[in-house]
């Protein structure tokens, strides 16, 4: 026997319904699209695992999908045969929208054909629930799909096409969950983004401490060299002060020596000492310079893993 429903309380095993005569055109095409794009495999049926894989893309929460999916085979499935073929599909559809377009008039009080906050206050309270008009938006926008802060039939509809009745209270329920849900997915992927952004961000400053890291080992090395050349040329300097004045000084010219007076031999060596000195002087200024630098950056670098450790764990947290 077939499962008993509110559309067959006594359980029978209905034939399934011809519609083509009943409907226009251009919702019996949007019937068989939607119909396509739920029958993955394309053999022409839709069984539960197919819906399953599908729902979530119509807006039916994760945890719910399976439950719904169950539930609307049972109440399309008019043959029994464990899925719906295109004509079981399009009469269920086309009946449960009836029931949504009523429901849909009677929350449109005001007969413009949308419903607003206010009207959504009202039918809230109508059920003995209060909410505030934050709240109420909140759930306006959470089918409203152009941004109008008010909903049409369609938006409705759509929201609400894979919903297993049309009793109000059970939508309201399902509304306020889904949309919390949403809400609570939004504020995970902003959280994931801020982790992402804050990952991107230090990476760069990463790769900036590391360029500064690569300089001021070039300066040392440098600095180190001078000390190198200002150890040779003041041992030279000793040396010229020991000679006599009469003494033969030579220097090298690439592969030949030439004879040189004492007197501008110690001229150049010591001017090769002053650039010397000035050199390092100016090495120990850049190293003082890039020191504070690296310091900066490693503050920087701790607040940021600071910030991305703070967001992993609050995404965490939220999943």
């Amino acid at each position: 026997m077939r499962p008993v429903t509110s559309d067959n309380p006594s359980g029978e095993v209905l034939p399934v319904p011809h519609y083509s005569y009943e409907l226009p055109t251009v919702e019996e095409e949007r019937f068989e699209k939607l119909f396509r794009q739920l029958d993955v495999n394309g053999d022409g049926r839709i069984d539960i695992i197919e819906l399953s894989q599908s729902l979530h893309k119509h807006g039916v929460p994760e945890n719910l999908k399976e439950s719904y999916a169950t539930k609307f085979i049972q109440q399309s499935d008019l043959n029994q045969s464990g899925d719906v073929s295109l004509a079981e599909f399009i009469y269920y559809v086309s009946e449960h929208e009836k029931k949504l377009l009523l429901l849909f008039s009677n929350l449109d009080t005001d007969k413009d054909g949308r419903i607003k906050v206010n009207e959504l206050i009202t039918a809230f309270r109508d059920l003995g629930v209060a909410i505030s008009r934050q709240e109420a938006a909140q759930l306006l926008k959470r089918i409203d799909k152009d941004g109008s802060l008010d909903i049409g039939f369609n938006e409705w509809r759509d929201f609400l096409l894979f919903h297993p009745t049309a009793d109000l209270s059970e939508i309201i329920n399902y509304w306020r969950h889904s949309t919390l849900l949403n809400s609570f997915h939004a504020r995970i992927q902003i959280l994931s983004r801020m982790a992402e952004g804050l990952q991107k961000k230090m990476q760069q400053e990463v790769e900036k401490f590391k360029a500064v890291q690569k300089e001021y080992q070039s300066v040392i090395s440098s600095r180190q060299q001078l000390d190198s050349q200002l150890t040779e040329n003041s041992g030279v300097k000793e040396e010229l002060n020991l000679l006599e004045s009469d003494a033969n000084v030579f220097k090298l010219i690439g592969p030949v020596l030439v004879k040189q007076d004492l007197e501008e031999a110690r001229q150049n060596v010591n001017k090769r000492i002053d650039y010397i000195t000035g050199e390092t002087k100016r090495l120990d200024k850049t190293i003082e310079d890039l020191d504070k630098k690296q310091d900066v950056q490693r503050e920087a670098l701790g607040k940021l893993q600071q910030q991305l450790q703070q967001a992993q764990v609050k995404a965490a947290m939220k999943a």
